[in-house]
Formats: C-alpha cells, structure tokens, sequence
C-alpha cells in the first residue's frame, strides 16, 4: 500500500476500517488524521506517510526480517518508517480500546505541518493526559527522551527502568512527531524494528518490531499516572533546522565535540553492523551519503557532532563518521542485506 507525504489516503482509510471492526471511537480531520483524544489517559502515536512514492510489489522475509523488492526483484523501500508504528498503535489499541488516546499523523516526513495544526487545536485536553508514546525510532532499543527535551528524566527513569527487561535504554534521536507533542506533556519516542530506513535497503527485524509492542504495552500498563506538564519543552520548539543546529551542536550543554578521543573512535568501532563510518572529511567534499538510509553529504550541516563520541546523520541519526575510514569498505549491498544481517 503506498503512501506517499501528503497521499496517505489508503492508509488512512484501511487504519479507519480496522478500527472500526473493533468497536473503537475515532475522529478524522480534513487531512485524513485519525485520532481520539480522552482525559487522563496515555497517548500513542505514530505516522501514516512514507518517503517512498510506491509500495514494494513483494515482501520478502529472510531470516526473521521482511524486505521490500520491486517487480524485478531489486530491493526498494518497505515503508516500514512507520508502518511498524500504525501496526503496534492498531495492537495496542486493540488490547486498551478507547481507554487511551491515539492519533495516526499525516505528512510528518514533511515537517508535520498538520500534525502540528491539530495539536494546537487540542492543546487542553492534551495537557490533561498522562503521557506520551510515539513509536517512530529506528533500530531496537533506543528510548528518545530527556536528551531531546522531550519529557522530564522521572518519566523516562520510569520507563527506562521498564525498558531494562526489553533491552532498551535511553538514548538520542532526531526529528519525530515527539518534537511537537512534547510541547504539551511528557513524550518519548520508542525504536519499532526497521533498519536503514529512508533507503532501498530498508528492513524490518520482526522480533525487535513485536518486542517493541510488548515494552509499548507494558509501559500503558504499568505507567498509570500522570507527569505534568514539561514546561521546559515548551522553549524548545525545533523545526528541523533548527534541532540540528542548535541542539544538537550546543557545547555549552554537550561539551566540545571538535576533537576525538581514541576511547571515542574504539566505542563507535564496536557498535556493530548500524554504525556505519566513513572519513568525516569526504562525506561533504568528495560527494559521499549516507550508507543507513543513502542520503547524499551536501555539505557540511549533514554530518553532526553529538556529544564528544561519535558523529551522525541529520537524516536518520546513524553514527557516520570516524578519521581515517574508507567509505566505500562500508558501502551496503544487496548480498550483505540479504545474508550478512545481524540486526
């Protein structure tokens, strides 16, 4: 099923369908946004839209993942940014019915204009819901909070101390849904099981993906409280460029990401098959991409320092770059995909 930024239509209206067979209460904007906001309740989110302009016409599964290949069988993109976030937001609703609140966005890989849009319209009843999980985080593992000002560090200490049985831990992240709702109460942005997203590669792991509905439902279960509203959010409305440059790339909070240590560079080498690295100096002067997701190194602003460890993609967050590594030694390929993933 395509859906495209700003055609997600066939979406909209097969999630609309689903919850419908269940008996559960929706709303649809103009937009084609479903949602359903309730009081004192957790709210699940997660987006409808694709950077991929068409569907895969097969899905193959190949040691315990799922790929996207086209009609003559070379891989493209599987959609699973974020169609793994409306399959465990349609589980949980499922299981918790409309004892929680939900919205399936539009457009967000645009910039999330009509998200942004229909949460200032709702801006009361937001404030007086529990909390917030979005489910758009690549890879497994990663809970997206307090370092990108999303929530307070008691809500995802909380979560955090769940996540311990599901191997997740705190971590940092770009741009999400959760940049907007964490303007109206506490948010995290959990990892759902695809790789290499915003690429011809992309995958998804189908054990990551369903233990990343079982933590998502633990939390609603066990987290039944509320924590407030994070007023320091509320001073830090990135757009896109301004979370790259301003937040990420602040030594004043982080420190001085200009040099690397050997420590630095040995923590990166270790971090496995998604950290892909590549000589920082080539990815903006000799036309080098992203090897996670293929996005082209224009310049510069493309390739962050975070903290004084390691550097990333503005695009889709992966680790990059470390001195002295041939790009091309870690360039993927269609073998290497297939046989040699070990998400």
């Amino acid at each position: 099923m395509s859906n495209p930024s700003g055609r997600e239509q066939k979406v909209s209206k097969a999630v609309q369908m689903i919850l419908k067979s269940k008996g559960v209460k929706f709303n649809v904007d103009k937009h084609g946004q479903v949602f359903y906001f309730k009081k004192n309740t957790a709210l699940v989110s997660c987006h409808m839209d694709s950077v991929f302009s068409k569907a895969p016409a097969y899905v193959m599964r190949k040691k315990g993942c799922y790929y996207g290949l086209d009609k003559s069988g070379d891989f493209c993109g599987l959609g699973a940014d974020d169609k793994n976030g409306i399959w465990i937001a349609l589980k949980l609703i499922g299981c918790f019915r409309n004892d929680i609140s939900f919205i399936f966005s539009v457009e967000e890989e645009n910039g999330g204009s009509q998200f942004s849009s229909l949460m200032k319209k709702n801006t009361k009843v937001l404030e007086s819901m529990k909390y917030s999980i979005v489910l758009d985080r690549k890879g497994s593992g990663d809970i997206i909070g307090s370092y990108n000002s999303y929530c307070n560090e008691t809500f995802e200490d909380d979560v955090a101390e769940i996540g311990e049985h599901h191997n997740y831990c705190p971590s940092t992240g770009l741009f999400s849904d959760a940049d907007t709702i964490a303007q109206y109460l506490n948010t995290v942005n959990l990892s759902v099981g695809y790789y290499n997203p915003h690429s011809k590669t992309e995958y998804t792991c189908i054990e990551h993906l369903y233990n990343a509905y079982k933590f998502s439902k633990k939390i609603i279960t066990k987290l039944d409280k509320s924590y407030g509203i994070p007023e320091f959010c509320r001073d830090n409305r990135y757009n896109r460029g301004e979370f790259y440059s301003t937040s990420w790339r602040d030594e004043e909070c982080y420190g001085n990401t200009t040099e690397w240590s050997n420590e630095a560079q040995d923590w990166v080498l270790k971090k496995g098959t998604h950290s892909h690295l590549i000589n920082e100096q080539d990815a903006w002067e000799n036309g080098c991409y992203c090897p996670s997701c293929g996005q082209d190194f224009l310049s510069s602003d493309d390739v962050c320092m975070l903290f004084e460890d390691n550097w990333r993609c503005c695009f889709c967050g992966d680790v990059v770059a470390a001195y002295g590594l041939n790009v091309s030694e870690y360039m993927p390929n269609k073998s290497k995909v297939i046989e040699g993933v070990q998400p």
